[in-house]
């Protein structure tokens, strides 16, 4: 994460967008081998990791690459084919139609394999990717109390002073821009599965799940199709925010119910597997199995 600072022209971390991340980087990741001088170099550095409930992760994965478009043609395509019995064409040629109980069957039956066709970090356990018996982390963030870790972090590898840049910025209004930004950017990916009209929807309809618009807001009818774009697009969500108050307690409430009522259709023997597959993830970094 550190190493995305220092390829910054900006001098500022915030400048950093989500497509770059996804798109460009070889040009902020720095990457270690295991042995020789690395190794060297890892044992003796401040090693964090960050973790999350793999039950809440599982459920933002989803929204964040199956909901939204992100993961449609590299994954969603392979999940479809494999887990729904006589799939239609559309839905083997876009992969857009994902359903959570289908991503749910798929991360189970792909396990912990790292080989498997199409397994990806975003859902696969956090001690799998990073095995902390092995790795040794200095210092365990999570992302339920990321802010109040991450400058924890900053603070004990002497990056102190990046703090005033990121805490100047309103969160959730940085989200909310880079999602829609994103977004809409990778639209010439899924043109030919959706139009502007479907994609907004959708990215309306995670805002809703996010706790970020009220859910008796609904998407209007009456938009031009041609006239959305990013920038319309986020003046709109804008004016609807700005009638409410959406405070972070009742942010976090409807993200939770959101969360419940996905799990809700969710057969037992379903979440069993999940538990196990996960049951590292919940030992070692203290979350429930069963909330």
């Amino acid at each position: 994460m550190f190493s995305f600072f220092q390829n910054l022209s900006s001098g500022d971390p915030m400048s950093l967008t989500k497509y770059d991340i996804h798109n460009t980087q070889q040009n902020h990741y720095i990457k270690f081998n295991i042995n020789g001088i690395d190794r060297s170099f890892i044992e003796h550095s401040v090693r964090a990791i960050t973790v999350r409930d793999p039950f809440t992760r599982i459920w933002s994965a989803y929204i964040d690459k199956f909901l939204l478009p992100d993961f449609w043609a590299s994954k969603g395509k392979h999940i479809i084919s494999m887990t729904r019995p006589n799939p239609k064409l559309m839905a083997l040629r876009c992969g857009h139609d994902v359903t959570f109980l289908e991503f749910v069957q798929y991360i189970i039956e792909v396990g912990h394999s790292f080989q498997f066709y199409n397994q990806d970090k975003h859902w696969l356990p956090a001690s799998d990717i990073c095995d902390p018996c092995f790795f040794k982390p200095s210092i365990i963030g999570k992302q339920e109390t990321f802010l109040a870790d991450f400058k924890y972090t900053l603070e004990q590898t002497g990056l102190s002073k990046w703090l005033e840049k990121i805490q100047a910025v309103h969160i959730t209004g940085f989200e909310i821009k880079e999602e829609i930004d994103y977004t809409f950017r990778i639209f010439h990916r899924v043109e030919k599965c959706i139009d502007k009209y479907e994609l907004s929807k959708r990215i309306w309809t995670a805002f809703i799940l996010n706790g970020y618009i009220p859910a008796n807001e609904t998407f209007p009818t009456d938009i031009d199709p041609g006239s959305l774009n990013a920038e319309s697009f986020h003046e709109l969500v804008k004016g609807v925010r700005a009638k409410y108050t959406i405070t972070s307690e009742q942010k976090r409430a409807i993200r939770t119910h959101a969360l419940q009522t996905a799990y809700r259709q969710v057969p037992k023997d379903h979440l069993d597997a999940l538990r196990e597959l996960y049951k590292l993830d919940f030992v070692l970094f203290g979350y429930n199995p069963h909330p």
